[in-house]
């Protein structure tokens, strides 16, 4: 059993927790050169890879909610990667669809 984060409710015995992401950020990742270590198979010879890095997103805001409430959440928001806003962050900014 858990409580929901969004709706405040708690579940009921063997009901699904959901992990629901709230906000997500921007991140670039920078290249590493030999990031990998590995080895050749045809001539034996140790060879490392270059990670190439590239640009992704990360979970600023994760929280445990309910199945009625996962599926209600419209989309996340973004902030930017200096978190600035994050502290202003609540649950009153959660989009919620209309059909669910």
């Amino acid at each position: 059993m858990f409580r929901c984060e969004i709706c405040k409710t708690s579940s009921k015995p063997g009901e699904t927790q959901h992990k629901v992401v709230l906000a997500t950020r921007i991140h670039n990742h920078p290249s590493r050169d030999d990031a990998y270590p590995s080895r050749m198979t045809m001539t034996g010879e140790k060879v490392a890879r270059n990670d190439p890095g590239g640009r992704g997103s990360q979970i600023v805001r994760e929280v445990n909610g309910c199945s009625r409430c996962a599926l209600k959440v419209k989309h996340t928001v973004t902030v930017p990667a200096n978190g600035v806003g994050l502290a202003t962050f609540n649950m009153t900014q959660i989009a919620f669809s209309k059909e669910a």
